[in-house]
């Protein structure tokens, strides 16, 4: 980040979007990069993942975790302040490594997530349900931003995630944001 001393310094792990490079969402998202990283002085980490609808699931998942390892291991980063985001394919993945890993990351930040199972989203793949699993972040905010209009990701993703965590008494921040 900007101003970067060297010093102990925060850390987001950003997970991208379907078809899309580890460095997409600067393109798509302008100011994601700089409002995650140098406005709050954080490190950002972008693996690219194996395919475009890789979900960052099986091999993928250890990718991810090495590419955290590995940046742990030349970086300062603070382990308490350490973050995972994500957009659309992202989302659901920042969904799984957040309930995967709760003692690794200080909080969440799902951008236009989908959650899989019987939530619908714009795609042939059959996407596992992160749903019950999001029982896992007793002791790790999450926040959700979504669009009302989403022609892939429909807002019926984020209201589930918002309802599971609701009756569970989590924190949580839901953002409905108008349009697309």
């Amino acid at each position: 980040p900007k101003g970067f001393t060297g010093a102990s310094a925060p850390a987001t792990l950003i997970l991208r979007g379907s078809s899309m490079t580890a460095h997409g969402l600067a393109a798509i998202t302008p100011g994601l990069f700089q409002n995650l990283g140098d406005d709050n002085g954080a490190i950002l980490i972008s693996p690219g993942g194996r395919s475009p609808f890789d979900l960052f699931q099986g091999a993928v998942y250890h990718d991810v975790l090495q590419a955290l390892g590995d940046a742990q291991s030349v970086l300062p980063i603070d382990p308490d302040r350490l973050t995972v985001a994500g957009y659309s394919m992202g989302g659901y993945a920042t969904y799984m490594f957040a309930a995967t890993q709760p003692d690794r990351f200080a909080g969440a930040f799902v951008i236009e997530g989908l959650v899989g199972g019987d939530q619908p989203a714009t795609t042939t793949l059959k996407v596992p349900d992160v749903i019950p699993s999001l029982s896992n972040l007793l002791y790790e905010p999450i926040e959700i931003y979504q669009g009302d209009i989403d022609a892939d990701v429909p807002i019926t993703n984020a209201l589930a995630a918002v309802q599971r965590l609701r009756s569970l008494g989590l924190r949580y921040q839901h953002n409905l944001l108008p349009g697309n």
